[in-house]
């Protein structure tokens, strides 16, 4: 097995760009796989006490979706990108996360990181005082559009379908709540994410059946 991956994962790196991204995929599957076959837990990230910023060389897919954003405050990882799945995870949890910072596993346990989303920066060594400052104005930039209710369009007028990431029942609810216009991408890879059994045709069905999105605002997809 280990063989069989690492064939795809070097065939993955040299392709670059977003098959370079996938090969933590490949390596989560592996170690799931073979944590299966032997009897062991299968491998995760614990949940903190309080809360938190997790620092690694990459985080799987499988990781990323189990993080609780009531403690996970942000996330930062060495490798991956604006596309890999950790991203796109990350910013479907509402988790700030930045990825592909050289040298962040470095940084201490303990260290107080301050990690802005938006511009894609990882500080240490900020005051907490005033760092505390500077996420409070940046929540209150984010409540000006956050009250927007559409509908959209670029500035000489022309529409603009806004469609929404959803992995679930309960995410297309929270979706709905926005001024979008239906399901653009519809995660369909975590309705087995998150589940220890393969889920059969039936529930599959029902899952999808709840991303309908009905109360959108606007037409449904």
């Amino acid at each position: 097995m280990d063989a069989a991956v690492e064939q795809f994962v070097s065939i993955f790196t040299n392709m670059g760009g977003l098959m370079a991204e996938r090969v933590t995929d490949l390596e989560d599957i592996e170690r799931r796989i073979v944590a299966h076959l032997v009897g062991e837990p299968e491998p995760g990230v614990p949940t903190p006490s309080e809360p938190s910023i997790p620092v690694a060389e990459d985080l799987a897919p499988s990781d990323t979706s189990g993080l609780d954003p009531s403690v996970i405050s942000a996330l930062v990882t060495e490798r991956g990108g604006a596309t890999s799945h950790t991203a796109i995870i990350a910013r479907q949890l509402g988790i700030p996360c930045v990825v592909g910072v050289a040298g962040v596993t470095e940084i201490e346990a303990g260290t107080f990181p301050v990690v802005d989303g938006e511009t894609g920066s990882v500080e240490t060594g900020a005051d907490p005082a005033e760092a505390a400052q500077r996420v409070a104005a940046s929540r209150e930039a984010r409540e000006a559009p956050a009250a927007w209710s559409g509908p959209a369009a670029t500035t000489d007028g022309t529409p603009i379908k806004l469609l929404a990431n959803v992995a679930d029942g309960p995410s297309a609810v929270h979706a709905a709540e926005e001024p979008v216009q239906g399901v653009g991408l519809f995660r369909t890879e975590l309705c087995f994410l998150n589940a220890t059994e393969e889920p059969s045709a039936e529930e599959q069905g029902e899952i999808y059946g709840q991303c309908s999105m009905p109360s959108a605002r606007g037409s449904t997809s």
